[in-house]
C-alpha cells in the first residue's frame, strides 16, 4: 500500500509520515514548493535553530533561504519527500480549463487568489494518482478529489471550520471535495459540530493525533541550558520558570491574562520568571502591559521563533508550561509539553473530551486571571511535590492516549478502509 500525505502546515504531515516510515510502511510527503513558512519546513522539525522574528515579519524566507539553511545545518531532505512546483497564472488557467466540472466562477477565483492554489492541478493529479491512498491536510482534498484517488481529510482547523463555509468558489470546491472523502479524521472533538453542519458527520473517525515519545521526551535542565544564550541563563538562575510557547494573541490565546496573573504572583513570590514567545498579532500590546506593570525584570520575550528541537529545550527548561485560556481545547504545544513531562496550565472544556477519552488529560484548568494566578501559585509553592507528580502523570497520559503504540494500528485500518 502506497500512502501519500499532502500539505505540511505545522509539520503535522511530516511527523506522521516519519512515523509510517519508522513502522516500515511506504509513505511519502508531498510538499508545495511555494510554501516557505518556517513551521511548514521539514528541517524545522529535525534541526536545532532559531529565526529572528523580523525575518518572519518581513516574509523574506524564500526557497533559496531554506536551501542555504539546509546546507548550513548539514540537513539532507529524505528521498521520500516530493516537492510540487508552483506554476504561473496562465499555466494554471489552461489546466483548469481541461476540467469540465470547473465553472467560470471557480476559474476566476483560482486566478484571482492564486496563493490558495499555488500548485498545478495537473501536476498534483499526476503525482497523487501514483498512490493508493492520500491523506490530505488543508486544501488538499480539492487536489485529491480532482485526481480521483481515494483520500482522507485530516483537518488542522480552518480548512474544516472556515473554508467550507465560505460563500466562494474555494469554499464550494472544499465542500464538494469533503463530501467525496472516504473519511475525515478527527483529532479534536471540537470539529464534530462543523461536520454535522456540513452534513458529513457520518464520515468522521475519531483518532487522537500521534506524538512520538522518542522525540518529545524529558531531558535534564542542565542539558537544556547548554543550548541557551548566556543572558537568559543569568536571568533564570535559581528561578521557578513558566514557559509560554504560544504566540501573543489576546483573542485566541488569552496572552494578556497570563501576564496579569504573573504580576499578581510576584506579590507573593519574587523567585519566579516567565519566558514568552516574541511573536503574534498582540506582541506590542503584551509589551505595553509588561511596561505598565513594571515586570521587565521577571519576563523575557524571545526575539526569535524556535525550531522543534529548540522548543523541546525550552519545554524541559521550564517548571510549568502555559498554553491558551480562551479556546477550551488543546493543540500541539500542550501535547508536546505533556510528552516532556511538564505540568500544563490551560483552559480545558472537559465536556468536549470526556465522551472520547476514558481519562482526561492531567492539565491544570484555568480561564480567568484569578484561576490562572491560583494554579501558578500552587505549583510554584510545591515544585518537588505536586509539580513533579503532575509532570509524571502528564507523560504517562500522553503515551497512553496520543502515543504511537496505541494509535498507529487505527491509522493503518483507516487507510485500508479507504481502499475498500
Amino acid at each position: 500500500m502506497k500512502i501519500a500525505f499532502f500539505d505540511n502546515l505545522a509539520n503535522n504531515a511530516y511527523g506522521i509520515t516519519k512515523i509510517f516510515r519508522k513502522q516500515g510502511y511506504y509513505a511519502d510527503l508531498l510538499l508545495d514548493a511555494s510554501d516557505t513558512f518556517p513551521m511548514s519546513q521539514p528541517i524545522w522539525e529535525d534541526c536545532d535553530f532559531t529565526i529572528d522574528t523580523d525575518l518572519l515579519r518581513n516574509k523574506t524566507l524564500t526557497r533559496k533561504y531554506w536551501g542555504e539553511k539546509s546546507f548550513e545545518l548539514h540537513w539532507e531532505r529524505p528521498p521520500w519527500i516530493k516537492e510540487t512546483m508552483r506554476m504561473g497564472r496562465n499555466a494554471i488557467l489552461l489546466e483548469l480549463l481541461r476540467h469540465p466540472y470547473m465553472h467560470y466562477r471557480s476559474i476566476k477565483t483560482v486566478i484571482e487568489h492564486r496563493s490558495l492554489f499555488p500548485c498545478s492541478f495537473e501536476v498534483i493529479k499526476n503525482i497523487m494518482k501514483s498512490y493508493d491512498v492520500v491523506t490530505a491536510f488543508g486544501l488538499g482534498p480539492i487536489y485529491a478529489h480532482s485526481a480521483g484517488v481515494p483520500f482522507m481529510h485530516y483537518p488542522y482547523g480552518g480548512d474544516l471550520t472556515i473554508v467550507p463555509f465560505q460563500k466562494s468558489s474555494v469554499g464550494l470546491l472544499q465542500r464538494k471535495a469533503l463530501e467525496q472523502a472516504k473519511c475525515i479524521i478527527v483529532g479534536d472533538p471540537y470539529f464534530f459540530d462543523f461536520l454535522k453542519e456540513l452534513g458529513i458527520e457520518s464520515k468522521a473517525k475519531f483518532l487522537p493525533f500521534m506524538i512520538d515519545g522518542d522525540i518529545y521526551k524529558q531531558i535534564s535542565r542542565n542539558e537544556a541550558m547548554n543550548n541557551l544564550e548566556s543572558d537568559i541563563i543569568n536571568r533564570i538562575h535559581n528561578k521557578f520558570i513558566f514557559f509560554v510557547p504560544s504566540r501573543q494573541d489576546f483573542h485566541w490565546k488569552g496572552s494578556d491574562k497570563i501576564i496579569i496573573a504573573l504580576s499578581r504572583l510576584l506579590k507573593k513570590r519574587r523567585d519566579v520568571f516567565m519566558i514568552l514567545s516574541g511573536w503574534g498579532n498582540d506582541l506590542e500590546q503584551s509589551k505595553q502591559i509588561v511596561n505598565q506593570l513594571n515586570l521587565e525584570q521577571h519576563i523575557v520575550f524571545l526575539p526569535y521563533i524556535m525550531s522543534k528541537k529548540r522548543l523541546i529545550t525550552f519545554y524541559n527548561l521550564a517548571d510549568v508550561v502555559m498554553d491558551q485560556f480562551n479556546l477550551g481545547g488543546y493543540g500541539t504545544s500542550t501535547m508536546e509539553a505533556l510528552a516532556c513531562g511538564k505540568p500544563v496550565i490551560m483552559k480545558l472544556e472537559t465536556s468536549r473530551y470526556s465522551p472520547y477519552f476514558r481519562e482526561l488529560p492531567p492539565v491544570l484548568k484555568a480561564e480567568s486571571v484569578e484561576e490562572i494566578y491560583s494554579q501558578m501559585l500552587k505549583l510554584s509553592e510545591n515544585k518537588s511535590g505536586i509539580c513533579e507528580e503532575i509532570g509524571r502523570q502528564s507523560r504517562e497520559w500522553i503515551t497512553e492516549f496520543h502515543g504511537v503504540r496505541n494509535n498507529f494500528a487505527k491509522m493503518i485500518k483507516l487507510c485500508e478502509e479507504c481502499l475498500g
